[in-house]
């Protein structure tokens, strides 16, 4: 625990559109230091090697006079005088091991690329989350979720953008991201009031949807079905579509019973329930 010679450590690998807006949501929620002081301080260490572009204007928290900046300058800039006893500390690197992480008591990974989120994940006695989006699709993972639903969520992949593709050269811009920051800020936000010596409730997995709503894919512990799923390889079909979003929109199946029946992995079901919402085949009659 923290004392008053020793603030709160919040790191948050990632500034980009999860992670620019909860700074932006959490540092002026903290504006008037009633918190941060009971907490002995709180300073936000903020991990990104990318500088401010024009693109990242649309959906994220920068503004056109910081391009070309470190995007952890960028923000420690605009947060500079929020209040003396909260501090954004830039470093300008991107997470490549635990030991930047050695002082931190609660860990932010707001990034799509497996390795810092393995890193986190990794990390034995710390409150982590790890925040992730899709189009207007979000989830969120804690310390507290199912391991073997962190890992089987958590595969290879090439790093991606939240917004699909063409997204922010057309304007249709979705925001998951936003949504993202909104579910991350307020699991935070619980944490730093238990610490004050509050009672709250304390979410441990989320997974949303603004147009569908919350979704319920953690509903058991995933059990690990097959090495290698019957139909892996296999192409989606429609009625494989209309199992997944009827199971979860209306029969509260979870993600494990839903993977069963399809002979897929839940990887594969979480995947495929990104590309359908990303497409805009998901909607609040889906499974009707």
């Amino acid at each position: 625990m923290n004392t008053p010679q020793q603030p709160l450590n919040i790191s948050i690998i990632g500034a980009g559109g999860i992670g620019s807006n909860t700074c932006l949501l959490l540092v002026n929620a903290l504006r008037n230091g009633v918190i941060a002081e009971h907490l002995g301080g709180i300073e936000f260490h903020l991990y990104d090697g990318d500088e401010v572009e024009d693109a990242n204007l649309i959906h994220q928290r920068f503004t056109p006079s910081q391009i070309g900046m470190l995007k952890v300058d960028a923000l420690a800039e605009t947060f500079a005088d929020i209040h003396a006893a909260v501090r954004l500390i830039p470093h300008g690197i991107n997470l490549r091991d635990s030991n930047s992480l050695a002082d931190a008591h609660i860990v932010i990974v707001a990034v799509d690329r497996p390795e810092p989120r393995r890193i986190v994940h990794s990390l034995e006695g710390k409150e982590w989350y790890d925040s992730r989006c899709m189009g207007d699709f979000t989830l969120l993972l804690t310390d507290q979720s199912d391991p073997v639903m962190i890992e089987a969520l958590t595969p290879e992949h090439a790093p991606a953008s939240c917004q699909p593709e063409g997204a922010i050269e057309s304007g249709a811009i979705q925001f998951g991201f936003a949504n993202a920051a909104v579910h991350l800020a307020d699991a935070i936000m619980r944490s730093l009031l238990r610490r004050c010596g509050h009672e709250t409730e304390f979410p441990d997995s989320i997974c949303d949807s603004i147009t569908k709503g919350r979704i319920d894919i953690f509903g058991t512990p995933v059990e690990p079905v097959m090495t290698v799923a019957p139909q892996a390889t296999k192409p989606w079909s429609d009625e494989d579509d209309r199992i997944l979003l009827d199971g979860l929109d209306h029969n509260g199946r979870d993600l494990d019973e839903i993977s069963r029946e399809l002979g897929r992995s839940p990887n594969a079901l979480f995947h495929r329930l990104r590309r359908l919402m990303e497409r805009g085949d998901v909607d609040a009659e889906a499974g009707e």
